[in-house]
């Protein structure tokens, strides 16, 4: 009957931690009643990426990225339709400027109609 009265090994067992062997890591030591209150006071979070419904949430903020993407490219693709057709619309007026500036005298002055190109043959 001695072997019934000493005290279990579960309840004398002592395990250090692996990193921090001044600290016990078996038995769990409860928490205190300061570390306690100060959980009770903590609020819960009210982001829905931590609740149930986190699926909807996620799929919510993917298509707002995917309209926001949309219309970044939207835009660019306006603005670069519009500088091509300022570029085509300039291209046109320094057209309309050299063929108005073109001589009107029937080419005087031009190779085409130097002597050195009428002589030869």
């Amino acid at each position: 009957m001695d072997n019934f009265t000493k005290p279990s090994i579960s309840q004398t067992i002592r395990l250090p931690g692996y990193e921090h062997s001044d600290q016990m890591a078996w038995p769990v030591v409860p928490p205190n009643d300061l570390a306690a209150s100060y959980a009770a006071l903590m609020r819960p979070s009210r982001d829905i990426r931590y609740t149930a419904d986190w699926r909807q949430a996620a799929e919510a903020d993917r298509l707002e990225r995917l309209q926001i993407a949309e219309c970044r490219a939207a835009e660019a693709e306006a603005a670069k339709v519009t500088s091509r057709t300022e570029y085509e619309r300039t291209l046109i007026k320094n057209n309309r400027r050299n063929v108005n500036a073109a001589p009107t005298n029937g080419g005087v002055g031009s190779k085409q109609s130097s002597g050195a190109f009428l002589h030869a043959g």
